[in-house]
């Protein structure tokens, strides 16, 4: 038996801040987890869709730090490939790490298997093993017959309990994502072939004319979503118990997070796309650690980038954080000597700061946001918000701000400075199963 703590960390694709704890859902996992460790209110995704949000946060590194790739057609991304990634630091730590997911963004196409003992990412299917027009027509059957474009949370869950009851190795490390919130909502309580057909079609409505979406859709949309996020923090509280049961939760570690939010027409648009709006990048994030371990430093308000939970993880198992770009939450200050607690200056202080990023190249899209303001540059078109005043993000005051827009404009140049062209991937990706799955899922149409 070892002393280092066993590790459960679990991502949710597309989960807003606002729709967890006390929020719109009812998400009594997460309030479990929040409530016995802790809740941080202000956590924010380094991107607005998993391509670049879960590289970044697996390797904390920005994504202008990593290879970035057009995965195909209009999917543009970073990749984990040439980067440290947490997986490998646990693995090297002495830990068996496990991932079990079904997003085809975090197969092993892209490299996301590196790093782990056992990966399960429910892609490379029987149509991938047959030639031609075959695989095609294959895959095309398999879309028709499957009820979701994904594993849903009860199979995935199975699977993780499976994995947990197989194994005897400790220390280990078991990552999990689920894809249930992610478009297209299915609703559990009608017939489910009749509901995958009226799902994703809404979904492509959606997805592709937002703007013929009537007010009676975008409530279903809204309300399916909201079933979503209750089904899924169900299926991770039954995963809990069984890590519970398994390894005790006294001494282990128990982290919940998203790769970043969803868009219901706050800004135009559904699902999510190369925006850097709340609703994209706000996440919620709940932290348990081990008993034993010292307390964790941050305050819940304090401004947290995703870019921090894996240092937090890998410091509460003793693993080594050398090359991180983000911080573990178990210190007050980062690396760079910044101060991570809520800002208390004076006025025009901006205090600490977090980048988000949407797209690297031929045009930049990013975001620098501090405790009251979010400074955008959408490809050169500028955009300012007082956050305490507009938290909706409704009234552009660049105009009226010029110092604090001058200011942030000038964080932002200076950390975009480190991206190079040279570091873009020309690498294209060939796989039936990964394009049927990303038209499932809206990506492509």
């Amino acid at each position: 038996m070892t002393d280092l703590p066993n590790v459960l960390f679990v991502t949710v694709d597309s989960l807003r801040a606002d729709h967890a704890h006390g929020g719109k859902a009812e998400t009594p996992t997460f309030d479990r987890v929040a409530e016995a460790g802790t809740e941080f209110d202000r956590t924010f995704a380094q991107g607005p869709y998993t391509t670049f949000s879960m590289p970044s946060l697996f390797t904390s590194r920005y994504p202008s730090r990593l290879t970035s790739i057009d995965f195909v057609d209009g999917v543009e991304g970073v990749l984990v490939e040439g980067a440290s990634t947490i997986q490998e630091r646990f693995r090297q730590a002495g830990y068996t790490t496990a991932g079990i997911h079904t997003n085809p963004l975090l197969s092993e196409l892209f490299g996301f298997d590196v790093g782990f003992d056992y990966f399960d990412d429910g892609l490379g299917g029987f149509s991938d093993r047959l030639p031609g027009k075959f695989a095609l027509l294959a895959d095309k059957i398999g879309r028709l017959v499957r009820r979701h474009p994904y594993v849903p949370a009860d199979r995935l869950t199975d699977r993780a309990i499976e994995w947990l009851q197989s194994t005897d190795d400790e220390p280990f490390f078991l990552w999990v994502h689920y894809m249930d919130v992610h478009g297209p909502y299915q609703s559990k309580d009608d017939i489910q072939y009749l509901e995958k057909y009226r799902s994703e079609r809404l979904w492509r409505k959606a997805v592709h004319s937002p703007i013929e979406v009537t007010e009676s859709e975008r409530e279903r949309l809204r309300e399916t979503y909201v079933e979503e996020v209750s089904f899924t923090d169900r299926e991770i509280g039954r995963l809990l118990d069984a890590f519970e049961e398994s390894t005790g939760l006294a001494e282990s570690m128990v982290a919940i997070t998203a790769d970043h939010g969803e868009e219901f027409f706050e800004h135009g648009s559904y699902s999510h796309e190369s925006k850097l709006y709340e609703e994209l990048i706000h996440v919620p994030l709940a932290v348990d650690p081990p008993a034993s371990h010292r307390a964790i430093e941050r305050d819940r308000g304090s401004l947290v980038p995703l870019l921090d939970v894996g240092p937090t993880l890998l410091q509460a198992a003793g693993a080594s954080l050398d090359g991180f770009e983000g911080t573990s939450l178990f210190e007050s200050k980062a690396a760079d000597g910044r101060d991570c607690e809520r800002p208390e200056g004076e006025p025009g202080d901006l205090g600490a700061t977090i980048v988000s990023e949407a797209r690297l190249d031929p045009v930049y899209i990013g975001a620098v946001r501090t405790s009251d303001w979010k400074y955008i540059d959408d490809a050169g078109d500028a955009e300012l918000y007082h956050l305490g005043e507009d938290p909706n993000e409704s009234s552009n005051v660049l105009e009226s701000n010029p110092e604090v827009a001058t200011r942030l404009e000038e964080l932002l140049d200076a950390h975009r400075s480190g991206y190079s062209a040279e570091t873009r991937s020309t690498e294209h990706l060939d796989s039936d199963e990964l394009d049927g799955r990303l038209r499932s899922l809206g990506y492509l149409e």
